[in-house]
């Protein structure tokens, strides 16, 4: 089973972004939205943790009205790990 399959969109600007990072040649598989822990904000991810570049991220937020936090968790068994807040622009 794929991450999307797993963890699917579950509104239509995570489809928007989905669409996007496909349009910007991310496999759609690898693309998955997860709750935050203890708190009601989504992350998006890519594959296991991996990078994703900031012209695509530039890109995605000029085109689906959000916002992107970059979250980098240090692991020196793995390299660092990145996942992506999202916040759609205007809302508080």
């Amino acid at each position: 089973m794929s991450y999307y399959e797993q963890y699917p969109p579950t509104n239509a600007i995570e489809d928007k972004i989905t669409l996007l990072l496909v349009m910007e040649g991310y496999k759609k598989d690898d693309i998955h939205f997860r709750d935050e822990l203890g708190k009601k904000s989504r992350h998006l991810r890519c594959a296991y943790w991996d990078y994703i570049k900031p012209e695509t991220l530039k890109y995605v937020e000029e085109h689906a009205n959000v916002s992107f936090n970059t979250i980098v968790i240090e692991d020196s068994d793995c390299l660092d790990k990145y996942c992506y807040n999202y916040k759609i622009k205007g809302d508080v």
